[in-house]
């Protein structure tokens, strides 16, 4: 069967009632690291009870399946949110150095305009505007627009008045030149950005729109299996939600995560974090940390009910008991006041 493109994926939509359509589809946050797991399992219940859903609802052949887990890895594999962003990041960055350089041929502009127009004071404030460094310096530094526009202005200002400012000695013959070679190289940066920015934006989008896709036809599916399997309880509730997403979570590991500060506290004050403590699950051989600079810890650790202990310098011991949930991580803030001294 030919592989689906991501704009056009395979789905179940269209064996699926109308009002059935209009419902919200399957609620599992696709920001979940165990989203695409989540996706799998369900197609792969689907595989293993095929035939049975297949006399109820036939467009359930292997191939349709097939497909469906196709277009789950296609979307997968589209570039995620994090490479996308460092990407505009990192031209964004790029931008605001060329915009720092262009600033410093501003400045020098500046000065070369005071000092060629010196004896005539007056004449400043007009030079300045005439040059744009007047309005460029009332922009934001994030208005990029506002730096194109400059330069062209500065640059067709130069043709008209850079010869006054060189035989005045304010500035070289070579800074109408230079400051275009910058701004060139400030305009091809701001094109960098803007398409990073587009694509970032697009990205983001067709990944949205394939995970609801992807929703929606496991939704419909599941649906199907909680139908067939009606009077069968240990297979019906395979085609649920949670027991899919239970059933993930167990195979990730969680963590307990937290920080650890100085107390008591006093109303007002900020919470002085503690560094150096020992974090211990009792009874569970590796499972221990020490807190950062920042007072932060983190321990992998499988779901179950724990005893965590908590111990430093100087400080009184604290024992809590904690329960974590599979896959899920487990938050767990303590405040440890200094031990009594003798």
């Amino acid at each position: 069967m030919a592989k689906k493109s991501a704009t056009s994926p395979v789905t179940a939509t269209q064996k699926v009632s109308k009002s059935r359509k209009q419902e919200s589809p399957l609620a599992v946050p696709s920001a979940l690291r165990y989203f695409w797991d989540f996706a799998d399992l369900s197609w792969k219940y689907a595989n293993d009870h095929q035939e049975t859903l297949a006399a109820r609802r036939p467009l359930f052949t292997r191939e349709y399946i097939a497909a469906q887990v196709a277009y789950i890895a296609e979307v997968k594999a589209m570039p995620n949110n994090d490479v996308r962003t460092s990407q505009r990041k990192k031209s964004r960055l790029s931008l605001s150095g060329h915009r720092q350089a262009i600033m410093t041929e501003v400045n020098l502009l500046d000065g070369a305009i005071r000092l060629a127009y010196e004896a005539q004071a007056e004449l400043i404030p007009v030079e300045l505007r005439e040059s744009g460094i007047t309005a460029l310096r009332a922009a934001t530094p994030r208005d990029w627009a506002a730096v194109s526009t400059f330069l062209t202005t500065a640059t067709a200002y130069l043709q008209a008045n850079g010869q006054k400012l060189v035989d005045a000695g304010a500035i070289t013959d070579k800074f109408t030149s230079e400051l275009a070679a910058k701004g060139s190289e400030f305009n091809a940066a701001k094109a960098e950005f803007t398409n990073n920015k587009q694509s970032a934006k697009e990205g983001t989008a067709s990944v949205a729109q394939g995970v609801k896709k992807i929703k929606t036809a496991i939704s419909a599916m599941q649906d199907l299996g909680k139908n067939v399997f009606e009077f069968q309880p240990e297979l019906r509730k395979r085609f649920t939600a949670d027991y899919v997403l239970n059933e993930v979570r167990s195979k990730h590991p969680a963590h307990i995560v937290g920080r650890t500060d100085l107390g008591p506290v006093m109303e007002g004050m900020k919470a002085k974090p503690l560094a150096g403590i020992l974090v211990e699950v009792l009874g569970q051989t590796g499972k221990t940390a020490t807190t950062d600079a920042e007072g932060r810890y983190k321990i992998p650790i499988a779901g179950g009910e724990y005893q965590v202990r908590y111990t430093g310098d100087a400080m009184s011991p604290v024992t809590m008991k904690v329960v974590v949930r599979p896959g899920v991580d487990r938050r767990v803030n303590v405040v440890l006041e200094p031990a009594p001294q003798t």
